[in-house]
């Protein structure tokens, strides 16, 4: 089984997830329920991802060991932040991906992001030397193009872009690179957290947040189904 490093721009991916959930930024927005079914979407997209490697261009598999996942972003920027408590990093931490605040006091917030996510990935490498065959590089940010050249020509190891469709971009300068597209890690996600309600409403496990369910929850589900299935 391969081993791999996986590096997330978690400020990206995370606000591509609430939008195709349909989670509205605005905290005052957002139910107890939805705010607990966001929660267990992430814990199963990063579940996923930590097992399979799911490639588009042909739907092969690959099951995989992964020696880091490292999700990076500005997390006092975070839509929603302030509803995790005690915060969005021990959320994170809590279901095994470390986190890594790109927040630079000396470039201010947001700024420093891409430096950040580049010496990130160079120091578990060339640095600390992480065991790994290929590295997992989700972003659609295209000041990393010259880490991914960089890392394609002088690592040997396998570099492998992630991403939502709608934010591919040939990041690799290659029609042929190996993609692995994030839609499907979100769609078995939403499925398994689903089937989740219903066992709750069966009574077979408890979660109080998912016992009690408003007008506006049973809208937001109708509208989740309609958009995944």
């Amino acid at each position: 089984m391969i081993k791999t490093g996986i590096y997330i721009d978690f400020g990206i991916a995370y606000e591509r997830i609430l939008k195709k959930l349909n989670i509205s930024f605005d905290p005052d927005q957002v139910t107890d329920f939805q705010l607990e079914f966001l929660k267990r979407i992430i814990e199963r997209f990063f579940g996923k991802l930590c097992r399979v490697l799911m490639f588009s261009e042909n739907d092969r598999t690959l099951l995989h060991t992964p020696v880091c996942l490292k999700a990076i972003t500005t997390y006092e920027k975070l839509p929603l932040s302030e509803k995790f408590h005690p915060n969005f990093k021990v959320f994170l931490y809590s279901i095994g991906v470390t986190p890594v605040n790109s927040y630079s006091p000396l470039l201010g917030s947001g700024e420093g992001s891409s430096s950040v996510f580049i010496l990130t990935v160079i120091e578990d490498l060339l640095v600390k030397k992480i065991p790994v065959d290929s590295v997992v590089i989700s972003t659609s940010n295209t000041e990393l193009l010259p880490l991914i050249t960089w890392l394609r020509e002088h690592t040997g190891k396998e570099i492998v872009h992630a991403s939502f469709p709608c934010e591919k971009k040939n990041l690799f300068n290659n029609p042929a690179s190996k993609f692995i597209d994030l839609n499907w890690y979100l769609r078995e996600a939403v499925v398994d957290t689903l089937i989740l309600i219903k066992q709750v409403r069966k009574q077979i496990v408890h979660i109080p947040q998912f016992t009690r369910l408003h007008k506006e929850d049973l809208l937001f589900l109708r509208k989740l189904r309609e958009s995944f299935f």
